[in-house]
């Protein structure tokens, strides 16, 4: 049976790690940048792995390292509304919503079933 309802043990750190995309900014961009390995790595702990699954979950990790580095390049120069930092956001967002995806159809794992996940 899919992990998809209930989903709450790893779509809560899904949300989380899609806010932390959305509100980077320079004064947090280091949160980012240690947080979204956190929330992947938690959120996988809740489903079973699969190739697929963890070829999903590179993605994010990336786009969401790359929008933290951009952050930091930029500097106190750093605007939201400049077109390269909205397009490093949107490809993290993007690669959030594909993880997200293919989470919906894996199954728990051992420890999320017996959390009743």
């Amino acid at each position: 049976m899919p992990l998809s309802e209930p989903h709450y043990l790893w779509s809560d750190l899904i949300k989380m790690l899609r806010t932390e995309v959305r509100r980077a900014r320079m004064t947090n961009w280091r949160s980012l940048a240690k947080n979204s390995n956190e929330y992947i790595d938690g959120a996988l702990y809740y489903v079973r792995r699969s190739p697929e699954i963890d070829q999903a979950s590179k993605k994010p990790r990336q786009m969401c390292s790359q929008f933290a580095n951009h952050i930091a390049e930029c500097g106190l120069r750093y605007s939201p509304d400049n077109p390269v930092g909205k397009q490093a956001r949107e490809l993290a967002l993007i690669a959030v919503d594909e993880l997200q995806e293919v989470l919906k159809d894996a199954k728990p794992s051992d420890e999320a079933a017996s959390l009743g996940g």
